[in-house]
């Protein structure tokens, strides 16, 4: 058999390399003898060959790649050399010299110290030598042979792999055959079956030929039973030491049953009188549930050979220790299973149980961000702490405890009693959630209490806090508050979760809940609890206010502002427009503290600079652009008599708008009045006290009301004692306000002084504005803009009626007829067909202005007659005068315009007034000029009637009208009735003023149509007269 064999040289490879090479003779031998190819390979190995195919290794062999990389190999050796050389060099250079007699040696060439130096330096330059050496050996090495080591060690790896697996192959089917071995059924005995079922013997089987005992008859049973009792009573009594736990026996039956309360009941038994026999184990029964179940079979035979020994070598005491300790393990091992079971129940992801040894660790609330809290279930001893007489030392005193560690520290002084008999985690959880709950509701419930101690007493009435607590119902633990009227908020806390839950629910209690679980220290609640309590008032205030129409003003103000005005606890606040409200600085303001709300009129300044009087949370986007400094802020009375505001309501909010209102106009109606050096004073006066129905107001029963009291004759300096018209008092009461015009109606109340004389002419006054009463008594009725002051719109209405008064009992002495009369206007007739018309309108300057038809002779000077009419209190006198003594005068100027209107020959005389009683007549064609004044002479009124002309003028008027200056002087000389010329002047009487004016005017118009002007003076320019 030929093959390619070791040391040889396949012919069939030879021939080949024959037939390939013919002119070759030669034979490529190969190393080891392989001539497979003509191309030697290292160690003579073909690419082909079965020992090549190994470069490539199967898929299913596993490449081990866990050995030190060669380049760090080279850097530990490196790395180690220089340290070494390091070493020995600072080694050498710090060995002390020799020192002879304390000298030191000469320092100079030593041949022994440094052969001795060179030595240990070789010595460690050769060993690291050395180490470089193996290393570049091993390096040469992995070049050539690297890959196939690493190739080998994965198939020797391989098959150790394999040879285990076959190995556990056999274990595992030894394991198989005697897990079995209890299913086996054996075969069947048919041939015993059978001759047992057909003849009742089996003759194989051999007859050992016991006796049978004789049966037991109960006398002897009961009696064996008795004697078992005594001998039982007799060793517990004489002979055994029995500790406490053990005491506690019965002796029935032959037994002798030891009970543990809420644990077992262990039965024993003997079978001799001698002491030194051990007791025997019969039955023990659990009393706790839910316990285990010891059925007859191994377990139970297993407990009995460990009780039996434990019996016959500790005694009672050590076999009940041990049954104890097995329970109060097992007990652990309850509770844990239940734990499990809550924690993927209504507990999930929010227990975490772990268990140490025999102690059982459950972290409730673990999604809480306060500080951890759990329960620790073990086993104490007992022992610590407890004083016991000698006979009790070996006393078994074990016990399951609980140990509560609330927020990382444990709760000392708290006992959380265990329900040893039925066995609940649930329960115990529940108890100890209670009590967590209970802590944190009550250290904020005494942190409301001490705030609200130091509260004002008015204030503590106001908010009220309790607590119900319970120590076993989470749910049952509520701490409710209640501010006011407001609406009782309540806080619990969920035992599951451990998240405070707020009711009622709403927007903002979802807030407050969202901070009060993101607290990671409980003892900040309260806060939360305050601030959550003021945006629910808040909230209340800014609903309530959106359905009775009011705007919310948002106004940038500093907070430290705020608290300077409205106080330190101020908790929130904001700014209203009622409805129908136009004020720009005034504005009804709220604050809210754990008191209450109360409510201001607030007075606003606009600051300028935003960014340096607000702070960063009121100067943003969502505010005006403007910022506002509180200037003012005045207290509204809503709270009721109790200190309590009255439920939000549209009534209550009503009530609040009429009181903001009330006090702008009161305050603003005081600093004019401070301003005019008025005293003015606040009282409460009595309103409707007997309903009458005369009044304007609405009939309401009794009450009074803050009014504004100030003294006339204060307000009115100028208005004399004679002339005051009213009593010193006046009172000036709010009446309400007109949402449509956005103004504020008030009423200043009076009494008249001489009411009967006016009594008369004023009730005849069709006025909203003014009421007058039987008894003399005046409401003066006044309307202003919210936030202006009513000062001077009540000097102005004052000084009208004053004038009114004054005008009633002018006319009344000069005996004219009052049409019409008002704080508005007055109406009255002179002679027998005129009308004046005197409107008041309030204006400081000119409070008077007059309605003058024009058909009217007075409207001629009407300007004259308003100057005349407002000149002092004395004017209306006057200006009743100047219209008699007037009338005649003016009835002449028409009469003289309408004959030169009628007449085209003459020009229209131009009629000047300087006053009521001076006027100037002007003619242009021809010139004169005639003056007419008023004269008293003798307490009696004349007019003068003058030419104011010089010589020269009358020398060139005569040059064109010859006649003209004979005819005037002839007048001026002439005498009629009522009128008399005196050369140089007429004097005539107020009615005859016009028949001297008629005379002269139908001269002047006579010589313009007898004498026509010449040519010079129709070639002279035209004159115009200017006065």
């Amino acid at each position: 058999m030929e093959s390619n064999g070791v040391n040889g040289i396949g012919k069939q490879a030879a021939s080949a390399g024959d037939a390939r090479h013919p002119g070759k003779q030669k034979t490529l031998a190969l190393t080891n003898g392989d001539t497979h190819s003509p191309y030697p390979t290292p160690n003579g190995v073909s690419p082909s060959s079965p020992v090549a195919l190994l470069g490539s290794l199967p898929p299913e062999l596993r490449h081990l790649d866990c050995g030190m990389s060669l380049g760090t190999l080279i850097e530990r050796v490196a790395e180690l050399c220089h340290r070494g050389v390091e070493d020995v060099v600072l080694s050498l250079e710090k060995r002390p010299l020799p020192m002879a007699n304390g000298v030191p040696p000469y320092t100079g060439n030593k041949p022994d110290v440094n052969q001795q130096k060179k030595k240990e330096l070789m010595e460690t330059v050769n060993k690291h030598r050395t180490r470089f050496v193996k290393l570049m050996v091993l390096i040469q090495w992995s070049e050539q042979a690297g890959k196939q080591m690493g190739q080998m060690i994965d198939i020797k790896t391989w098959l150790h792999e394999l040879q285990q697996c076959y190995d556990n192959a056999g274990k595992e089917l030894a394991v198989m055959k005697r897990a079995l071995q209890p299913l086996k059924i054996r075969s069947p005995d048919m041939e015993t079956a059978l001759a047992v079922l057909s003849t009742g013997k089996v003759p194989w089987m051999t007859d050992i030929g016991f006796l049978p005992s004789p049966p037991l008859k109960a006398r002897r049973m009961l009696k064996v039973l008795h004697t078992l009792d005594t001998m039982l009573n007799i060793r517990l009594v004489v002979h055994e030491n029995l500790i406490p736990q053990l005491r506690n026996y019965r002796i029935a039956n032959g037994r002798a049953t030891f009970s543990f309360a809420s644990e077992f009941e262990l039965d024993v038994y003997i079978t001799g009188e001698d002491s030194a026999l051990p007791f025997y184990f019969l039955d023990v029964r659990f009393l706790f549930h839910p316990a285990p179940q010891i059925a007859d079979g191994f377990l139970r035979n297993e407990i009995e050979f460990k009780l039996n020994a434990i019996l016959a070598e500790n005694g009672l005491r050590g076999a009940c220790d041990f049954i104890h300790s097995f329970i109060l393990t097992h007990k652990i091992s309850v509770l844990k299973r239940q734990a499990i079971e809550l924690s993927r129940g209504n507990w999930a992801s929010s227990l975490h149980i772990e268990q140490v040894h025999r102690v059982l660790v459950v972290q409730y609330w673990t999604e809480s961000p306060q500080p951890k809290s759990w329960l620790e279930i073990g086993i104490d001893s007992g022992r610590k702490g407890v004083r016991r007489l000698a006979s009790d030392k070996d006393a078994i005193t074990s016990f399951l405890k609980v140990r509560w560690m609330l927020n990382g520290k444990e709760v000392p002084d708290t006992t959380i009693p265990i329900g040893l008999k039925e066995l609940s985690f649930e329960q115990l959880l529940k108890r100890v959630v209670a009590l967590h709950v209970g802590h944190i509701l009550q250290s904020t419930h005494s942190n409301l209490e001490n705030i609200k101690a130091s509260l004002p007493a008015h204030a503590r009435e106001i908010m009220k806090t309790n607590l119900a607590r319970s120590d076993m119902e989470t749910a049952d633990t509520i701490l409710t508050c209640q501010i006011g009227n407001h609406q009782a908020v309540t806080l619990t806390i969920d035992g599951v979760t451990g998240r405070p839950v707020i009711s009622p629910a709403n927007a903002v209690a979802a807030m407050a809940q969202s901070d009060l679980e993101n607290q990671k220290d409980s003892a900040n609640m309260h806060m939360v609890l305050m601030r959550y309590l003021a945006y629910d008032i808040q909230d209340s205030i800014y609903r309530q206010a959106e359905r009775s129409g009011w705007r919310l003003m948002k106004l940038a103000v500093n907070e430290e502002d705020v608290k300077s005005k409205m106080g330190v606890g101020v908790l929130r606040h904001g700014f209203y427009h009622a409805r129908g409200w136009k004020a720009t600085k005034w504005y009804i303001a709220y604050s809210v503290t754990l008191s209450g709300e109360s409510w201001w009129a607030a007075e606003m300044q606009v600051v300028s600079d935003l960014q340096g009087y607000c702070d960063a949370n009121s100067a943003n986007s969502s505010y005006m652009s403007d910022a506002y400094r509180l200037t003012e802020c005045r207290r509204l009375p809503t709270k009721t008599i109790s200190g309590v505001e009255p439920p939000l309501s549209s009534y209550h909010f009503r009530n609040i708008a009429s009181f903001a209102a009330r006090a702008i106009s009161y305050w603003e109606a005081n600093k004019s009045l401070v301003r005019l050096n008025v005293p003015s004073a606040i009282r409460y006066v009595l309103y409707n006290q007997q309903g009458n129905d005369d009044s304007p107001m609405e009939p309401s029963n009794s009450r009074t009301l803050p009014a504004l009291c100030v003294r006339f004759s204060s307000l009115l300096k100028d208005f004399t004692f004679n002339d005051q018209f009213a009593a010193d008092l006046l009172q000036i009461s709010y009446l309400g306000f007109d949402t449509d015009l956005g103004a504020v109606r008030l009423q200043a109340k009076g009494m008249m002084r001489r009411p009967a004389r006016l009594r008369e002419i004023l009730h005849r006054t069709r006025n909203d504005d003014l009421w007058l009463d039987s008894s003399g008594s005046f409401s003066l009725h006044l309307r202003t803009g919210l936030g202006t002051s009513c000062v001077n719109r009540l000097v102005a209405q004052l000084r009208t009626m004053g004038r009114v008064c004054n005008f009633a009992d002018v006319l009344k002495q000069r005996g004219l007829e009052c049409k019409k009369i008002s704080l508005s206007r007055v109406v009255f007739t002179y002679t027998s067909d005129l009308e004046m018309e005197l409107l008041f309108t309030g204006i400081e300057t000119t409070p008077i202005k007059l309605a003058i038809k024009p058909d009217n002779p007075h409207r001629r000077i009407g300007r004259l007659l308003e100057a005349v009419v407002n000149d002092g209190p004395n004017g209306f006198k006057s200006f009743t005068i100047a219209l008699g003594f007037t009338l005649p005068l003016l009835n002449a100027f028409d009469a003289i315009e309408l004959r030169h209107m009628s007449s085209a020959v003459s020009d229209i005389p131009v009629i000047h007034a300087r006053s009521p009683d001076h006027f100037r007549l002007c003619y242009t064609n021809p010139p004169c000029v005639f003056e007419i004044r008023m004269r008293l002479t003798k307490d009696k009124l004349e007019w003068i009637i003058q030419q104011p002309t010089t010589t020269a003028q009358r020398e060139e008027r005569a040059m064109n009208h010859p006649t003209l200056n004979g005819t005037i002087m002839e007048l001026f000389k002439s005498v009629g009735d009522g009128w008399s010329g005196m050369s140089s002047m007429i004097v005539t009487d107020v009615n005859a003023v016009g028949i001297p004016l008629l005379q002269l005017d139908e001269a002047i118009s006579e010589c313009t149509r007898t004498e026509p002007a010449s040519d010079v003076a129709c070639d002279a320019p035209n004159v115009i007269m200017v006065d």
